[in-house]
């Protein structure tokens, strides 16, 4: 508003100065991400957010990072509260969009002094349950949802000669949650193949252990990050160097690894995940509390396949399940140009019908003229068997 003193009459006819109506502020999102930029798992959430939030139009939009993949200490996490009070400490943003556990314990933590009153949004949790909300309100999300059984039944029925698994994964708090959640899968599959956990390695050890399995192995790729020497490695890269060690047959559990030496499985997908998370914020934004909309669940992965994979083991498409996503399949004119396709087929088909058409026309035609000729034949003839007879003196009296 105006100084006091602009809304006071400024002649004898009482003008009043009024306050202009000043535009509402564009809505602001923040998301906090737990890991670095140019991590391929996280750039995917964010895209993901970006692409759920295009409906809603005016945000501003501003994107943190805490790097607790490569500084995961309280000293880190007192700098970053130091950051983000410095940055929206004054104007708090709309909506706080979080991505993995890390990132929603610090905002839980440091809700009073950076966030109260804003909503929270969350996706990428592992093992999500209620208690990891510690009671707070105004707090929905998307909950990670990770299917290795569902993996591991594609992979042996696909590879039915196959009866021994090794499973990846490194030893990092993601990883090790995600080698139990393997490990309580295995009774499942006891009767069918025998299960090897890798243990903490570096990265070259891991790719010499690959090399060395035996033929009949299927190998299960989960999270392989950071190994026993704190390489920090992202799983698309560890992926395809897997796949240059190894001929056997490599599965996935996560979207980003696919095209890089996976041949598929039941993968989840950050891009999904974050897709239904920018989708949760644009409903807040028009109004819905945060407090009414229930946690997603069971609705981030996806059944892929990378063809390029499926050709080098034999796999026919055919055997993949109904809906499977698959990738890098040879591209034909139908793909490119279906109309041209369809339209080409029912210009033959007609062409082909007027064909029929005009055959069938013309073997009427000739059985029609040979009746023709055969009567005019017998006319011909029976006309000359009377006029010989008239010359024979056969004539009538």
């Amino acid at each position: 508003p105006l100084p006091l003193h602009a809304a006071l009459p400024i002649s004898s006819q009482q003008c009043w100065v009024l306050p202009a109506v000043a535009a509402a502020p564009p809505s602001s999102v923040l998301i906090l991400n737990s890991y670095d930029q140019g991590y391929s798992w996280t750039d995917g959430e964010v895209a993901g957010i970006r692409s759920g939030l295009d409906d809603a139009s005016g945000i501003q939009l501003s994107v943190e990072y805490l790097d607790w993949r490569r500084f995961p200490s309280q000293q880190n996490l007192d700098q970053v509260e130091k950051l983000l009070q410095t940055r929206y400490g004054v104007s708090r943003p709309d909506v706080l969009v979080v991505t993995d556990n890390p990132a929603l314990d610090f905002a839980l933590d440091y809700r009073s002094s950076l966030f109260a009153g804003v909503p929270i949004v969350f996706c990428g949790i592992n093992d999500y349950q209620t208690s990891l909300l510690r009671g707070a309100k105004d707090v929905t999300g998307v909950a990670e949802e990770i299917d290795p059984a569902g993996t591991l039944r594609l992979a042996l029925r696909l590879h039915a000669h196959a009866n021994n698994v090794y499973v990846i994964t490194d030893f990092t708090e993601a990883g090790l949650a995600v080698r139990q959640t393997i490990q309580s899968a295995v009774p499942e599959f006891k009767d069918r193949a025998t299960f090897t956990f890798s243990p903490d390695v570096t990265v070259a050890e891991v790719m010499d252990a690959v090399a060395k399995l035996p033929s009949g192995t299927i190998i299960l790729a989960a999270p392989f990050t950071h190994d026993r020497d704190g390489v920090f490695i992202d799983m698309p890269e560890f992926t395809a160097e897997l796949a240059r060690h190894t001929s056997l047959p490599i599965y996935g559990m996560y979207e980003h690894c696919l095209g890089q030496g996976i041949v598929g499985g039941v993968l989840t997908s950050a891009q999904l995940e974050g897709t239904q998370a920018g989708e949760l914020a644009t409903r807040i934004l028009a109004g819905e509390p945060a407090s009414s909309i229930p946690v997603v669940t069971q609705r981030s992965t996806l059944v892929a396949f990378d063809w390029n994979r499926l050709e080098a083991f034999g796999i026919p498409v055919s055997s993949l399940p109904v809906g499977a996503t698959v990738i890098n399949r040879p591209v034909t004119i139908l793909d490119t140009n279906r109309r041209l396709v369809v339209f080409t087929i029912v210009v033959m088909l007609f062409l082909v019908l007027g064909i029929v058409f005009l055959a069938i026309n013309d073997v009427r035609r000739e059985r029609a003229e040979a009746r023709a000729l055969r009567l005019a034949t017998a006319i011909e003839h029976g006309r000359g068997q009377w006029h010989h007879r008239s010359e024979g003196g056969c004539a009538p009296i």
